[in-house]
């Protein structure tokens, strides 16, 4: 798309670049696993491409497939009176992406172990807001694992692991690659599903009731 690139409604799967702007409306669809596969998911990537500066805007509901980011020149950065996004898998090949002042909410909802959330170039800016790790209806799935890979460290605001539906077998777990630290200048929030890996937390920790350990 030489413009902009607006998901409505329904999953995308398929590449898809974009050299403009990128909304995500409330009735867009991120997808939703028929079991123990990716049936009905948005398999989908979505890569901003542009050489100038792009946004993208978001309304309360939707959810995008797998958002990229491989620029050469250029900023990905929220549209005014954006304050959140979600998304299935997120990636930062090269660029400079600033998430949403509110929340960025990053996982499939289905139950195939997988990297969600990836960066292996260009400049992440965490604009003070919370990244949600919230994979969602892995239950009766066995034990699906979700990685995050950095380069080495990542430092984020506030983080919240919630991978919910897990409690029919064994809970999902969300993990840093090997060699890897993610690091929350904020508050930590672990609400559901297991947590794996190195995380540091340099504000406040909270560890819901229905939290699995590690």
């Amino acid at each position: 798309a030489a413009g902009n690139f607006t998901h409505t409604d329904g999953v995308i799967n398929g590449t898809w670049e974009v050299q403009g702007n990128l909304t995500i409306a409330g009735t867009a669809d991120g997808g939703n696993s028929g079991g123990n596969d990716d049936v009905g998911l948005g398999t989908g990537t979505i890569t901003f491409t542009g050489t100038a500066n792009q946004t993208y805007a978001y309304a309360s509901g939707g959810r995008t497939s797998h958002l990229r980011v491989n620029k050469s020149t250029g900023t990905v950065t929220p549209a005014a009176g954006t304050t959140d996004v979600a998304m299935n898998l997120f990636t930062l090949l090269a660029g400079s992406f600033t998430a949403p002042s509110g929340t960025m909410t990053v996982g499939p909802r289905q139950a195939l172990t997988q990297t969600i959330f990836t960066i292996s170039g260009g400049t992440f800016t965490h604009n003070s807001g919370t990244v949600t790790f919230a994979a969602s209806d892995v239950a009766n799935s066995g034990s699906p694992t979700f990685t995050v890979d950095v380069p080495t460290t990542l430092t984020l605001n506030h983080v919240t692991v919630n991978l919910t539906d897990t409690s029919w077998q064994t809970p999902a777990a969300l993990t840093t690659a090997a060699g890897d630290t993610v690091i929350a200048a904020g508050t930590f929030t672990h609400t559901d599903g297991k947590i794996k890996g190195t995380w540091e937390v340099q504000g406040n920790l909270t560890i819901a009731g229905t939290a699995d350990g590690g």
